[in-house]
C-alpha cells in the first residue's frame, strides 16, 4: 500500500464493485484500491432492504421512449448475464407484468405493445382472463366492465444487489492483480498533488495516479471540492413501503406518468421474505445524503447549492404543477393513521380486495435516491451523471440505477484509462465473448 496505485475506487456500493471487477479483469492495470466507508461492502443503497432488488430491462417501465429501453435492455443483460454464470446465488425469477386499468391506460399499453413486442420477444399481451390466470388478486373485486390489460414477462429478476457486489469482488480478485480492500475506512480529502491524487483517511494517506468517486451523492461533495461540478446539487429522495401478506405471485407494476421520475407504485415478492408482497414507493425529500442518518445533514449543507440560484432551482423544481401534486400526495402518505389509508386507495389499483389490516409499514425498507439538479437550468438532470476530469471520474447517479452497473463501469473505466499516457484499453470482447455468448 505504500506504492503509488493505478487507480482508488472511492464507495463500494454496487457501482464501485462492479468497476474494481471489469478494471481487474479487462484493463491493463495493476495495482487498483477501493476503499468502503461501511464495515461491509454495499451496505447501504445496495443492500436488499435499501434497493428496490429489480433488474431493470426497459420492457415494462412505461415511462421511457423505445430508444432509452433499448439502451436499458443492453445493459440489464450484462448484468444478466453475469448473475446467471457468476452469481446465481443473487437472485431469484418471478414474472412480471405493468398493469392497465381503464381505457386511457389499454389504448396507451396496446400502442406500447406493438412498437416494443419486435425488440421483447417474450412480451405478451394479456386480456382480463388471462390476467386472472397470472395474478388472480389483479383481478377478484374489480368492476365486471372496468378495462384492464398487462404486459407480462417471465424474466422478472429480483436481485440481493449486495450478494452481487461481492461477487463482482470475488471475481476481480481471481484477476492476481494487486487489488486492496479497505473496508470501514472513511475518506476525508481527495487532493490533486502534481500528477497524483492523495486521499487521506483516518489512518492512512493514499497515493493513486486516478481516482474513480463511486459514492453516490457524496462523489458529487468530493468532486466540488476539487472544482468540479459545483453547478449541480442534490435533492435525496428517501422511498418508503408496505408489506402484506403474500398476494402476488411475480412483479406487479402500475401505468408510470412520464413527466415523474420516480417509480409508479408497484407490488413485489420480498426478496428477503417471499410469504410478503412489498407495495411502493412513497417518496418523500429529506435534508440527508444517507436514510436514517441525520448526521449525512452536514454533507448536505456541505454541496454548492446554497447560492441564489441553488435555491431557485429548488423551488422552480418543487412548484412545477406535476412535481408539487406528486409531493403533497406524499407528504400527506406520511401522516400517521391517515397515510396508511390513503396509501390503501393507490394500492387498490393494483389489488382491489387489499385490506387495511393487512397493510404494514416497513420502517427498515427503502433508501435515498439523488435526484441530480443543474442549477444553470433550474432543473433535474434526468439519467446519468457522470463527472470527468484530468485523472478523476465521479459518478453521482447511474441512469437505471443498479440494472445498469456494469454498462456503467465499463464506461467509467474507458474514461480512467484515457488518462494514461501509455497505451491502455478496456477488453470488453473479453467479458462478452465469456458471458453474452
Amino acid at each position: 500500500m505504500s506504492r503509488t496505485q493505478d487507480v482508488v475506487i472511492v464507495g463500494g456500493g454496487i457501482s464501485g464493485c462492479a468497476l474494481l471487477y471489469v478494471l481487474a479483469q479487462f484493463s491493463h492495470l495493476k495495482r487498483i484500491t477501493l476503499i468502503e466507508k461501511e464495515s461491509a461492502l454495499a451496505s447501504l443503497n445496495s443492500h436488499p432492504t435499501q434497493n428496490n432488488q429489480t433488474l431493470h430491462f426497459g420492457d415494462i417501465e412505461t415511462n421511457y421512449p423505445l430508444s432509452k429501453a433499448k439502451e436499458m435492455k443492453a445493459a440489464a443483460e450484462k448484468m444478466q448475464a453475469f448473475l446467471e454464470q457468476k452469481s446465481p446465488h443473487s437472485f431469484r425469477k418471478f414474472h412480471k407484468m405493468v398493469l392497465a386499468v381503464g381505457e386511457a391506460e389499454v389504448r396507451a399499453l396496446r400502442k406500447r405493445f406493438e412498437a416494443f413486442s419486435p425488440v421483447y420477444p417474450k412480451l405478451q399481451w394479456l386480456d382480463r382472463a388471462a390476467i386472472g390466470q397470472k395474478e388472480p388478486a389483479l383481478v377478484e373485486g374489480r368492476p365486471p366492465r372496468q378495462k384492464m390489460a398487462a404486459l407480462w414477462t417471465p424474466d422478472g429478476y429480483a436481485v440481493d444487489y449486495q450478494s452481487l457486489a461481492r461477487s463482482f469482488v470475488s471475481e476481480a480478485q481471481k484477476s492476481k492483480k494487486d487489488i486492496s480492500l479497505l473496508t470501514g475506512e472513511t475518506v476525508e480529502t481527495v487532493e490533486k498533488k502534481n500528477e497524483t491524487f492523495q486521499i487521506k483517511t483516518a489512518s492512512r494517506t493514499l497515493s493513486a495516479r486516478s481516482v474513480a468517486l463511486t459514492a453516490g451523492p457524496h462523489s458529487l461533495l468530493f468532486s466540488q471540492k476539487l472544482g468540479l461540478g459545483r453547478h449541480l446539487g442534490i435533492l435525496p429522495v428517501a422511498g418508503s413501503f408496505y408489506t402484506t401478506p403474500q398476494v402476488l405471485r411475480g412483479k406487479v407494476y402500475a401505468m408510470q406518468n412520464p413527466k415523474l421520475p420516480f417509480a409508479a407504485v408497484h407490488g413485489d415478492p420480498l426478496l428477503t421474505d417471499e410469504s410478503k408482497t412489498e407495495f411502493g414507493p412513497t417518496a418523500q425529500p429529506i435534508p440527508f445524503l444517507e436514510r436514517r442518518r441525520p448526521k449525512s445533514f452536514h454533507d448536505f449543507r456541505s454541496l454548492s447549492m446554497w447560492d441564489g440560484a441553488g435555491i431557485l432551482s429548488l423551488l422552480r423544481i418543487g412548484f412545477s404543477p406535476t412535481l408539487f401534486s406528486f409531493a403533497l400526495k406524499n407528504m400527506f402518505y406520511q401522516i400517521p393513521g391517515v397515510g396508511k389509508r390513503l396509501f390503501l386507495r393507490t394500492a387498490r389499483k393494483l389489488v382491489p380486495l387489499l385490506q387495511l389490516r393487512d397493510l404494514h409499514p416497513a420502517p427498515s425498507l427503502g433508501g435515498v435516491r439523488p435526484q441530480v439538479i443543474d442549477t444553470r437550468k433550474k432543473s433535474l438532470v434526468h439519467g446519468d451523471v457522470l463527472l470527468v476530469s484530468e485523472g478523476l471520474t465521479a459518478r453521482i447517479t447511474p441512469p437505471v440505477g443498479a440494472s445498469s452497473a456494469l454498462d456503467c463501469a465499463f464506461d467509467q473505466a474507458k474514461k480512467t484509462l484515457d488518462f494514461f499516457s501509455e497505451p491502455l484499453t478496456i477488453k470488453v470482447d473479453n467479458f462478452e465473448k465469456a458471458l453474452l455468448f
